[in-house]
This record gives structure tokens, sequence and C-alpha cells, in this order.
């Protein structure tokens, strides 16, 4: 086992099938058991959603354009400080495709616990950055190289931005546009308001220079019922996922109704109003539902 060096990208040593093979090199045994059971439990729950020939896409773009951003990287370091260091840094391994697996578990899981606790709970969603300061960590204790941190990184943005912009759907539509998938929610709560700022000037400057296409989003208000709102990119496999998360987390909070005590009779004094109190409670939990399944923020497209 072993990396390869930087400089083997470089012409004329460099051949297109290296973008690829890079990331089936590990500089150590454990890097490949990890990277072995990260592919299966990823697996096992993503590819039964999306099928096997677009699981097996995604590992290939993404181990691809994680080896070409790592190595442009520090090729640009190397031309602005001179170090010559830089083109014989080794780097490999698919902690890139970790780290985008793990955005795309975000995607179909993120509020899944892993971690139950007392105050709050350690879900889907916040893995992705909790890991990402892990092997930040490790790097600048060097234990792990600054190029593996440098590809984990690539990994996550890269695979977000496939997922976010480019997913081919089973509708035909492209992308998750879906304000639950912003940038901006793998971060805190308490810093997300910069990063949407940036992250939001940084989309409609790529649309100014057309590199990235402006996404339109549809509402069709001519049904014979409710109002209809179609998002491009929202598939409706997420939709029913989403819809099913919904009805769970509903039933959790009328269980924890129902377990507060029993329910009083209409007969008893204050029963009525009572049974009214906790009815509305009920309507709010399905309000509150509902408009967290339909918020539409047509500004927050990143």
């Amino acid at each position: 086992m072993a990396s390869y060096p930087i400089n083997s990208l470089i012409p004329p040593n460099f051949s297109l099938w290296m973008l690829i093979t890079a990331g089936l090199t590990e500089s150590s045994i454990v890097k490949v058991i990890i990277d072995i059971g990260v592919l299966l439990a990823a697996g096992k729950l993503i590819e039964p959603s999306w099928g096997a020939l677009e699981f097996l896409k995604f590992i290939g773009i993404i181990n691809a354009t994680v080896t070409g951003c790592t190595a442009m990287t520090y090729i640009i370091a190397y031309a602005i400080s001179k170090r010559s260091a830089y083109l014989f840094t080794g780097f490999g391994g698919l902690i890139g495709t970790t780290f985008a697996l793990s955005v795309a578990l975000k995607q179909s899981y993120s509020d899944v616990k892993v971690i139950p606790l007392r105050n709050s709970s350690v879900r889907v969603k916040h893995i992705p950055i909790m890991l990402l300061c892990v092997v930040a960590t490790l790097s600048l204790l060097k234990v792990l190289w600054m190029s593996d941190l440098c590809m984990a990184f690539f990994g996550f943005l890269n695979g977000w931005i496939y997922l976010r912009f480019f997913q081919l759907k089973a509708n035909e539509s492209k992308g998750d546009l879906s304000d639950g998938f912003a940038f901006a929610t793998f971060f805190p709560e308490v810093i997300q308001p910069p990063i949407i700022w940036f992250s939001n000037s940084l989309f409609l400057l790529l649309i100014s220079m057309k590199i990235c296409p402006k996404q339109v989003r549809r509402y069709n208000v001519g049904g014979p019922s409710s109002v209809t709102i179609s998002l491009p990119g929202i598939d409706p496999v997420d939709a029913e996922r989403r819809k099913q998360l919904a009805l769970k987390e509903l039933d959790k909070r009328l269980s924890g109704v129902d377990q507060s005590g029993t329910w009083p009779s209409l007969d008893e004094p204050g029963g009525e109003n009572l049974v009214d109190g906790d009815t509305t409670i009920a309507s709010d939990t399905v309000d509150e539902i509902h408009s967290e399944e339909i918020q539409d923020d047509s500004a927050d497209i990143v």
C-alpha cells in the first residue's frame, strides 16, 4: 500500500486513470478497514434508494474530482511558495469519498438520532462537520497528513455540490433544492446567518458568470383543491420519505401527550377546556410539521 506524490499528476507523468486509482491507494491497513466499513454501511443505507449504478457513479465522480482538486491545491501552493515539498506530498485513499457519503446520509436521514443525549442528541446531520473537525484536529497533531484534511474537505464540498445541483432524479429533475439540504444547515445555527449570506452571494456571482444555471421554483395554483407546489429537484421518493418521518415525529409527540395523564371526562369540571387545549396542541403540531415540509425561501438557494 502506498500513496501517490502530487508530482505524479503533473505532465508528462500524468495519466487520466490516475484520478481513479489514487483513491484506491492507502498508507495504512487501518485506513483500508475504515474505508471498507464505510462503503458497506453507506451502501446498505443509500444504494436501495439510489440504485447500484447511481451509487457507483457517485463514488467514481467524487473520487476523481477530489483527487483533481487536491492535486491542484498543492500545485497552486507550490507555485506561490516555491517549496518543492508540496510536489512530493503523498495523498490517496477514500477519505474524500467517505465525507461525500456522510453528506449523502445527511440528505436522506438528516434527523435520525445517532447518539441520544438528555438535553440534545447527535443526529446524522451533525456527522459531516463533526468528522471534518476530527480530521482537522488529527492533521494538526500530525496523526494524519494535511493532504487527508484537504481530501476530506473536497469530499464534503464536492459531494454536496453534486447532490445539490447535478444528481439526476427519477422525475428527470436535477439536484435537491430543499431548504433542509442548504449548505448552511451543515453548521450550528449560531453561525448560519453569515454562511447563508456568503453562500448566496457566491451562488449569485456564479449565476451572473453563467457558471451555474438559475434555479426556478414553480408554483401551480391551478389545481382544483389546495395549492400545489412544485419544486425542481425534489424527488417524489424523498418527499414521501420526509412525509413518513414527519408522521413518525407526530406520533411521538402525541404519544407524549397521552403518557402525561389520562384524558379527562367531558363531564368533569374543566374537562372540556382540557380536551380543547390538548386538541389545540395536536393541531399546532400538525401545522408545525406541515409548515416545515412546505417552507420556501427562494433567496436561500444554496
